[in-house]
Order: structure tokens, then C-alpha cells, then sequence
């Protein structure tokens, strides 16, 4: 392939934190880090802050409770958007939502505790707080690359390069925060990256969530309570897909339908569609993942109105504007969180963030997959998996984090990505201050302020 060189001139802007990805990582690092007093600027290639759970659909929030489902977990800025959007009538707080709910697709298992949301909501009250934190925002942004300089086995990050209707641009800062989801900025640094599982490097299925309207929603609960019966529902509807396959050869890949009840009593958010072999950080899989997803909505919409009661009428609302990404690239950091840490519930000193979500893999040749509990109250997520190697001023929130495939499977859901990304901040802003490198911040002021924050920190919160 014949390759050009292209150069421009970049202005160059200076902050003290960029946070590259404005989803809920992004969000909640860029509000932690300005909050400190931290001139903090924020790009995200959309118009919209949220990231997935906007522009992407995807919800609701997964549970932000231990695994008993007894005791909230995630708090802190998580709990905060959560209730902002509460009192705007778009969101229901997670401590109302029981298991087997409408809100939780009928499952039991790990989905003790959802939240259900509004995106548009989500994306008012997103807005609201950058403004009142003083968030610098660079919307319609997109990430270009690093410039990094070398002294000896550590590197260091000098400017970040954006593109946007202004040009291209060059933003220096003393830290970054990759919150692409991607770890974009990061693999662009120099950082060495892992992707999918040790077997075959495979990576779940991605999906494109959507909304349906005109939904005669007791009729379907009725429908759902007396064929799945609480303790029996977590079938998701698959002996009615193996009729469907037989009687319409439906053909979406997916044994399974998640079908949410939103915040609005006759509309529901489905996860279903699944595209397969999609890698997230290659634009032709993208590509021919949206465009089929895209078919994928309207065959099972007909097919939802043609075998799940209630659905006859159904009509889809709206479509995400983005495929949804499970799994794509993860850092190599200080500390790699290996599935046994998850179902052991192993502490770490340097614990962040506390999570309660069961393992939860997608198999990436389409059958179920897995999906398994915690062994105890909750797992731990060390401060260490956001410390990528070889470079000293950028952290990493989300779920390209310091984890294998396996342990990815529970800690990529949104609640912890806002907890990850509120650590990542709150330590970015502590090792300017304290002029340090985010690899020597000290973690017991990292973890009592993270607690004075808000957060809950195991053995520190009370």
C-alpha cells in the first residue's frame, strides 16, 4: 500500500490534565481533576459527552452493589450523575430497581440494582457539571496521535494532536488521561497493548443497541412472569428464538434477547444484535459491524412482533449512532487484575474502586458464554492496573485498563468505568500537586481522598 506524508502546523494550547474520550470514565476523570483545582480540558470526538451510554444506547447502568446485592459500592461521582438525573425525572436511583425487575430484564442474577436512565438526560446533566467543575470541553475533537520523549526506559508524553472544523491541533499537558475505550492514546505513546483472549486473541461480539416504542408493556410483563418465573428467567426468551429460527429462519446470532424496560413505561432498550469477529480498533470491522447491525434491528423488531406478546404494535424509537465495543485493546500496566482476583475477591492496598459485577463474557463465537458471580461481597480494582508501562505522565480509565480477558468480562461495565475514571483524575490533579509522576502518587492520600470524595474505598469508607 503506497503510503504520503502529511504535515500542518498545530496550535498549540497548554492545560494541566487532558483527558482524551468523554465517556463515563472521561466524564468522571475530567470532573475529578478539575474539581481539585486542576486546569482540566476534556476532547471527545461526538457532540455529546456519555460515551456509550449515550451516543451508544447502552444501558442501564449494570449494578453498582455488592455482589449479595445488600450494599451500594459505586458511589461518588457515579451516584451523584445518577441522582442529578433523578431529579430531572430521567433516571431511577439503583437502590429502588430489585432483581427480576422490568428494569433488569427480568434476570435475577447480576442484575440485582440497575439503573435506568434517560441518555438525553444523562447528556443535560454530563453538561451541567463540566460547566459548574470548569471543565474545558473540545467536543467534535478526534484524537490524533502523542509526541512522546524518551529518558531512558521511561517516556513521557509532550503534546497530544486533535482534528476538528479548526485544524489541526496540538495540546500540551503535564498529564493524560486515556479514556478512549481503545486505549488509543496510550497504544499511540508507545505503551505495549494486549488484545482479546490468550487462545486465539478473539474479542466478544459487538452489539447495536436500540429502543422500541408503542410497547403494550403489561401485557408483555404478564407474559414474561408467568413464562419465566422468578429463579427460572434467565432463559432470555430461547425457546421462543428456536421457534422463530424454524417458522422465519431468523438469523441474528444470538440466543438470547435483553429487553429493558426504560424510564418510560411502553418503551424498552434491547440488546440483542451480534456481530462477531468485529475488532474495535479496525474501521472496516466497524464499518461492516454498524451496517449489520443496522439489518439486525429491524429482523428482530418483526421478529418481536411476531412471538413476544406485548411487541405486536412495537415500532423502534432510535437506533444507536455507534456499535457497541465490548472489548478491544488493554494496557499493560503495573498490575494486571486476573479473573481469580475477581472470583476470590482477593484486597489490594492500593485498592480504588470496589465492584460487584459477575464475570461476564460474551463468547466471541456467538454462543452464551459465561457468566459467574464473585465468590464474596465485592472484588477490588488497585490503582496500578490505570499506571500503564513504559510511560510516566498518563494514566488510563475504562475498559482498556491493566486486566486480562477474562477479568475485563466483570470490570467493563459503566459504574466501575466511572470509578476508574474518578481515581484516574483525583490522582492526576494529586501528582501535579504533590510534583510527582501518577506511578509514586502516594495511594493512602489517593484512597482517603477518593473517600472524602464520596467513593467508596474498602476499609477506609465507613
Amino acid at each position: 500500500m503506497e503510503k504520503v506524508t502529511y504535515t500542518q502546523q498545530a496550535v498549540v494550547e497548554e492545560t494541566d490534565v487532558l483527558v482524551v474520550g468523554g465517556g463515563t470514565a472521561g466524564l468522571a476523570s475530567a470532573l475529578a481533576s478539575a474539581r481539585k483545582g486542576v486546569k482540566t480540558t476534556l476532547v471527545e470526538n461526538s457532540g455529546n459527552l456519555g460515551g456509550m451510554a449515550t451516543i451508544g444506547l447502552v444501558g442501564p447502568f449494570m449494578t453498582c452493589f455488592s455482589s449479595d446485592g445488600k450494599d451500594q459500592i459505586v458511589k461518588g461521582i457515579f451516584d451523584e450523575v445518577v441522582r442529578r438525573m433523578e431529579k430531572k425525572g430521567g433516571a431511577i436511583h439503583p437502590a429502588n430497581i430489585p432483581a427480576s425487575s422490568p428494569y433488569s430484564s427480568f434476570h435475577q442474577i447480576g442484575h440485582d440494582h440497575v439503573t435506568p436512565f434517560d441518555p438525553n438526560v444523562f447528556k443535560l446533566v454530563a453538561f451541567e457539571l463540566c460547566q459548574e467543575a470548569g471543565v474545558r470541553l473540545k467536543l467534535y475533537s478526534r484524537f490524533l496521535g502523542t509526541q512522546v520523549s524518551s529518558a531512558g526506559e521511561a517516556s513521557s508524553i509532550r503534546e497530544a494532536f486533535i482534528a476538528n472544523k479548526s485544524g489541526i491541533q496540538a495540546i500540551r499537558a503535564q498529564r493524560y488521561i486515556d479514556c478512549t475505550g481503545d486505549g488509543d492514546v496510550a497504544a499511540q505513546s508507545g505503551v505495549p497493548m494486549e488484545k482479546g483472549r490468550d487462545l486465539d486473541k478473539k474479542m466478544q461480539p459487538s452489539s447495536l443497541f436500540f429502543r422500541i416504542g408503542n410497547v403494550d408493556s403489561q401485557k408483555l410483563i404478564t407474559f414474561v412472569r408467568k413464562s419465566y418465573p422468578v429463579g427460572k428467567d434467565e432463559d432470555g426468551f430461547l425457546e421462543i428464538i428456536k421457534k422463530g429460527r424454524i417458522e422465519m429462519n431468523y438469523s441474528v446470532p444470538h440466543d438470547r434477547i435483553g429487553l429493558y424496560q426504560t424510564t418510560r413505561w411502553d418503551e424498552w432498550l434491547i440488546n440483542h444484535t451480534r456481530m462477531l469477529g468485529v475488532d474495535g480498533t479496525n474501521v472496516e470491522d466497524l464499518t461492516r459491524a454498524h451496517m449489520e447491525g443496522q439489518r439486525q434491528v429491524f429482523e428482530a423488531l418483526e421478529f418481536m412482533r411476531r412471538f413476544i406478546p406485548g411487541c405486536d404494535n412495537a415500532e423502534v424509537v432510535e437506533v444507536a449512532d455507534q456499535v457497541g465495543v465490548r472489548e478491544s485493546r488493554r494496557i499493560q500496566g503495573e498490575y494486571v487484575l486476573k479473573v481469580e482476583d475477581v472470583y476470590n475477591c482477593v484486597p489490594f492496598d492500593d485498592c480504588v474502586v470496589a465492584a460487584g459485577f459477575p464475570v461476564d463474557i460474551h463468547d466471541p463465537a456467538g454462543s452464551f458464554g459465561l457468566f459467574e458471580p464473585p465468590r464474596g461481597h465485592h472484588y477490588e480494582i488497585p490503582y496500578r492496573c490505570l499506571l500503564p508501562l513504559k510511560v510516566d505522565n498518563l494514566l488510563v480509565a475504562g475498559r482498556c485498563v491493566s486486566a486480562t480477558h477474562e477479568a475485563l468480562g466483570a470490570i467493563r461495565v459503566m459504574p466501575f468505568c466511572f470509578g476508574m475514571g474518578e481515581a484516574a483524575g483525583t490522582a492526576a490533579a494529586i501528582s501535579i500537586q504533590d510534583g510527582v509522576i501518577p506511578k509514586k502518587v502516594d495511594t493512602k492520600k489517593l484512597q482517603k481522598v477518593l473517600a472524602e470524595q464520596g467513593a467508596f474505598i474498602p476499609r477506609i469508607s465507613q
